[in-house]
């Protein structure tokens, strides 16, 4: 069930193994850690979320005071080693609160190694944000497609998007027919699709990926298979990887206002053409791809004066679509239905918006960590990444993601179990 199960926090944890193993593994993991941020920073009053107290020393480029801080952790007594070693526990039990007074020098090790990897946590992210949160284009109108600003809702504050020649979007129809896949344009879809669907009048479901992801990407293949084997509808992928690359974050949000732009003027001209219905039109968009979902819904209610049926945002993306003006919203089409998975702040690596914004929000585990998911850096979007799979399983399985309104929050999930007088609802389908 969607709302079942407990957080899963990042951290490092406690393993049954000698004092030397956690010496070795917190070392290399440490010296790992440093290589990969370049250890090109200063930084003083450091914040290391409820463990602030321990720190007396600086970090002056790449030399850390290491053994100040082992000092003080070692002259704790039990009962504070404890506290922090609850802190630090993962929900699985795996560590005891009476650890410390049985392995005191791997308690030592371990809430040693937490503290620096949360500094050069922060750091990382400091300085990744500081490379990716630059100026964008300004302001701008495009013939075809019209003009991006924040007064019409279709820009962010950071800046417009780049040309439509320079995004390179392009548009694949799949179907039980093509399931391979083919190329279409506002001007030749027609022809690819034989009338076939306004006569079937099939069900319209498109498929928008999120920032460094293709139309080939595995998650974006296994759904539309899904969606062709599981639903009677076409299938659209929006392909964008051009406008999305990695590491270009700010440039890929900037142009999400643009590729919801060009898919509106696709379905715009099967609107106008052969009467498309656009209360069986359905968008499902991963992260930036939400957003773009959004922009796409606005952009063709201000052209047609019809809403988009659907929306479905899959974690939609939280840095730079902090301003509800620009993030999607219950607004952007007839039903908008959001699932988070990773939501919160980006300096803890949460890289989803946890707000509501749709007619529905679904958090499973509570939005922000999913079981099975951990805080190693090879790991680090699998969080944000389980909203596809949470999505793709609600299609394939007969077992359904039934979940209950709570409208505290996750911390009274218990409470809100007991009321037997609400409904469920269906997560994903």
């Amino acid at each position: 069930h969607a709302h079942k199960g407990r957080d899963k926090k990042p951290g490092m944890y406690l393993r049954a193994s000698t004092c030397q193993q956690w010496r070795i593994e917190a070392l290399c993991g440490l010296v790992l850690f440093m290589k990969f941020t370049a250890a090109s920073h200063s930084e003083t009053n450091v914040d290391t979320s409820g463990t602030t107290q321990l720190w007396n020393g600086k970090l002056n480029g790449e030399k850390l005071y290491k053994d100040a801080i082992t000092d003080q952790l070692s002259a704790l007594p039990i009962t504070r080693l404890q506290s922090l070693v609850e802190y630090y526990k993962n929900d699985d039990n795996k560590i005891s609160e009476k650890e410390p007074e049985k392995n005191r020098e791997a308690v030592i090790w371990m809430m040693l190694f937490r503290s620096l990897f949360k500094v050069l946590q922060k750091s990382l992210i400091d300085q990744v944000l500081s490379f990716i949160l630059t100026k964008q284009k300004d302001y701008t109108c495009y013939k075809e497609f019209g003009c991006f600003s924040p007064e019409n809702r279709m820009a962010l504050d950071i800046g417009g998007p780049v040309s439509p020649e320079e995004a390179g979007v392009r548009f694949y129809l799949y179907s039980r027919r093509s399931p391979l896949g083919t190329l279409v344009t506002a001007t030749n879809w027609s022809n690819v699709l034989h009338r076939s669907f306004v006569k079937n009048r099939k069900a319209l479901k498109i498929v928008i990926h999120g920032f460094k992801e293709s139309s080939n990407t595995k998650q974006v293949v296994n759904l539309t298979s899904t969606l062709l084997q599981h639903t009677r509808s076409n299938v659209i992928v929006v392909d964008w990887q051009h406008a999305a690359r990695f590491p270009y974050y700010a440039t890929a949000a900037a142009n999400s206002p643009l590729v919801g732009a060009e898919l509106s003027v696709l379905l715009q001209s099967m609107y106008n053409k052969s009467s498309l219905w656009p209360k069986t039109v359905h968008l499902i968009g991963f992260s930036l791809g939400a957003h773009a979902a959004g922009f796409c819904g606005r952009h063709f209610e201000n052209a047609t004066k019809q809403k988009i049926g659907r929306i479905t945002g899959l974690d939609p993306a939280g840095l730079l679509f902090e301003n509800p003006n620009a993030s999607l919203s219950s607004a952007d089409a007839e039903y908008v239905d959001v699932i988070h998975t990773n939501g919160g702040n980006m300096n803890e690596l949460e890289f989803g918006r946890k707000d509501p914004m749709g007619h529905v929000d679904f958090y499973p585990n509570g939005g922000s960590y999913q079981l099975g998911c951990t805080a190693a850096l090879s790991d680090i979007s699998c969080s944000h990444n389980r909203a596809w799979w949470y999505f793709i399983e609600a299609l394939q399985s007969t077992c359904s993601f039934k979940s209950i309104p709570c409208e505290n929050g996750w911390n009274y999930y218990p409470t809100c179990l007991m009321n037997t007088g609400v409904k469920p609802v269906q997560m994903g389908s």
